[in-house]
This record gives structure tokens, sequence and C-alpha cells, in this order.
């Protein structure tokens, strides 16, 4: 025992002397009060209360040739399971590894995480416990001003011998082709970010429909103003084989009122189709079924892509206040109001486009590098209009409310 100990110590030291490792955790309990979250609470319904944890466990080796990650995570709800039971609830987070072709070149291969931009298309999704991964290949190229990154994924459900239908057809791509293209020059920033999927159309045949996303992203940072705007435009089909014809558009001014108070204004303009759950000739609905669907269009998550909201579209003005209360302590106030772009009608009724206002206070402390914990109350003023668009009964229309607090420990248990 002490020898097999002492060889393993060995190779221990011996793997240390020629890179970097790092082993990491992270330990997210949330606790979580809803009264109307994501969709308006339905009559008769009482609100719920319930704490969900993510526990991930990672290492990290990194050499002049290489960088490799694998990390395990486990996600649950508390008293879901049976607490004298045995039940193995572990998965794969990431497991990756990148090469140094070049001094400016990289190539990505395995599970990994993929974001970009303010992640409205491509996102962690890091407020979701479980987040999202990709098993794909992406090559990098980096310089002081160009930014490049191409991105491949090619997916089975299965170990097949010959070409089979794809079993997860209506959840997620069967090929997926990313580019990210950046230029920064001075103060400002122009990049390019486009998508191609393609979608099975269903799970018995191999019929393969295609999607394309690309738009446009500007940033300025000026003397005491960021100005970020972005234009995205969707075409092809989805994977119904219905014909793509939507766009979105955002724009924020972000002014600095001094060193610790910031006041950001903008809009988010997603197209859709005029009325609920009806096309009329290609279908207007811009989805955004890889993105972040938390904070970008209020902490509620109410609004995530046109299927959120039964094929319509949404504008979302925003007003969002944000105060540094000392080095720890940041605290913000948002206010989103939410219309479709047009009235609308169902079942022969005539709706406002109006769907209501949110408002958001949350707090972010951080105790120390490896604790932080956040708070967050969300308050949703609701109409009629808003349960029509979400598929709800008007008759339990009422405000929504939620509040969370979480906290976040990442613990460093080894670095060389």
């Amino acid at each position: 025992m002490k020898k097999a100990f002492l060889i393993i110590t060995l190779i221990l030291l011996n793997i240390l002397s020629f890179g970097q490792f790092k082993m990491e955790g992270e330990i997210r309990p949330r606790l979580e009060f809803r009264d109307g979250y994501k969709n308006l609470l339905p009559m008769d319904a009482n609100s719920a209360l319930l704490v969900s944890q993510r526990t991930r466990f990672g290492v990290s080796y990194a050499t002049k040739l290489y960088t490799t990650q694998i990390s395990f995570q486990d996600v649950r709800i508390w008293g879901e399971e049976q607490i004298n039971t045995n039940k193995v609830n572990i998965g794969l987070n990431e497991a990756w590894v990148e090469f140094n072709a070049a001094p400016a070149i990289k190539i990505k291969i395995g599970r990994q995480i993929l974001k970009y931009d303010n992640e409205r298309l491509i996102s962690s999704i890091n407020w979701n416990q479980v987040g999202a991964k990709h098993d794909a290949i992406k090559a990098s190229y980096k310089s002081a001003n160009w930014d490049l990154d191409l991105i491949g994924a090619f997916s089975q459900s299965g170990d097949v011998y010959y070409q089979s239908p794809y079993l997860l057809y209506n959840k997620q791509y069967k090929n997926l082709g990313i580019l990210w293209l950046s230029r920064k020059m001075q103060k400002f920033t122009f990049s390019n970010l486009t998508i191609v999927e393609g979608l099975r159309k269903d799970d018995v045949g191999v019929q393969i429909n295609t999607r394309l996303t690309t738009g446009l992203i500007s940033k300025a940072k000026l003397e005491k103003t960021d100005v970020d705007g972005r234009f995205f435009y969707q075409t092809g089909k989805k994977q119904n084989g219905n014909k793509v014809n939507a766009y979105l558009a955002t724009l924020d001014i972000n002014y600095h009122l001094n060193t610790e108070n910031s006041l950001l204004a903008g809009f988010e303009l997603q197209s859709g189709n005029r009325n609920p759950n009806m096309i009329e000739g290609s279908d207007k609905g811009f989805e955004v079924f890889y993105g972040g669907k938390h904070s970008l269009n209020g902490l509620m998550d109410y609004f995530g892509g046109a299927s959120s909201i039964n094929g319509m579209g949404l504008d979302d003005i925003y007003l969002k206040y944000n105060v540094i209360i000392s080095k720890n302590v940041g605290f913000n106030c948002d206010y989103h109001y939410f219309k479709t772009s047009k009235n609308f009608q169902f079942e022969g009724l005539n709706y406002h486009s109006y769907l209501g206002s949110e408002i958001d206070l949350s707090c972010s402390m951080t105790i120390s590098p490896e604790i932080n914990i956040t708070n967050i109350f969300g308050m949703m003023i609701a109409t009629n209009s808003l349960a029509v668009a979400k598929g709800s009964d008007i008759d339990a229309v009422k405000n929504g409310f939620y509040f969370v607090t979480m906290l976040t420990f990442k613990p460093v248990f080894f670095k060389n």
C-alpha cells in the first residue's frame, strides 16, 4: 500500500513539474419563491418554494502544447430523492483538450461551453443549474485586433452503423456551424456572428432542413458612454419545414454618471407572427434556442424567443440603473416595458399590444474570491394580453412575484 502511494505521488510530482495543474469545485444552492415565475400562476394554484443545487468538480492541466479540462456535475432539487437511496446523479459537464497549434491559433475538441457577444444567440445558459454544453470542435485565431472562431458539431443519438433517424430532432440541431469574426479599432468593435443549423424534420426519416442566422454587432466605448447595437436576420427552414423570415434588433446606451453609478436605456425587437399560433406565409418568429433567456428580457424569464409566446414577436423597452455600493456590493434596478409590435386577435377577440411591465431588483455581494451571494426580487405587472400570448388562463391574471437568494461557493482545492 505504501509502495503504491509512493508511486502515485511520484507520478503526480512528475506531471506537475511540466505543467500547470488546478483542481476546483463549485457548490451553488439557490432558494426560489415562485408566484408567477416564467408564466402566470394558474387559477386555484399556489406559489412554490424550492431549493435547487448545482455541485461541480473539475481539474485542468496546461502545458505549452495544450490545455485540457474535465469536470463533472450533480444537479438536484432538495428533497426530490429519498434520503436513504443511492441514486447516481453525476454527469459529465466539460471534457475538452485545446491544442496550441501556432502562437495565434488554437484548436479545441470535445464537450465545451460556447458563448458569444451578449449570449443572446449562443450562451452557457449559466442561470439554469444544468447549463449548456456542445460536443464540438473549435478553431480559433486571436491577435491584437482580430478574433476569429470556426465551430462545427455533428450529432447522433446512438452508436449507429448506418444513416439513422435522430431521436432528439425536436430538441436540438443535427449539425451545427458557427462563425465568429470580430475586429477592434480603437474605441470601436465590429463583429459578425453566423449560425447554420441542420435540423432533422422528425424521428422517422433523415430529411434535414437548414436554418441560417447571421448578423452584425457594433460596440463603441466613448468617454462616459458605451453604445451597443446589433441586428440579426434569420432565414431558411425550421425543423418542421416552415420557411423562416425573422429578425432581431437591439440598441443599448449605457451612460456612466460616475465611477459608481450608471444608467442604461435600450430596446430589443424580436419579430414574430401577428396573432398567436398563426402563420401567414413565412414564419416571422425569431428563435433563440441556444441563447441565454435569463436577464436579457427580465429576470423572471417570461420571454425566450417566439416559442415562449406562441410564435408572436416581442418589443422590450428597458431602463436599468446600476450602483456599486462598495468594493464588494453591487445593486441593480431594472424596468422592462413589454409589448407585441401590433395589437392582435385570438379566437375572434381583439387584444392590445401591451403585455405587461417587469421590475427587477438584484444585489450581488462578494464575501471573498470564492464566495458570492446573489439576491433577486422580481415583479411582473401582467395584462390579459400577456395571458393570451403565454397561453394562460385570463381569469387567473394577476401580478407575478419572484424571489431568489443564491450562494455561489467556488473553492480552489489545489493550484501549482
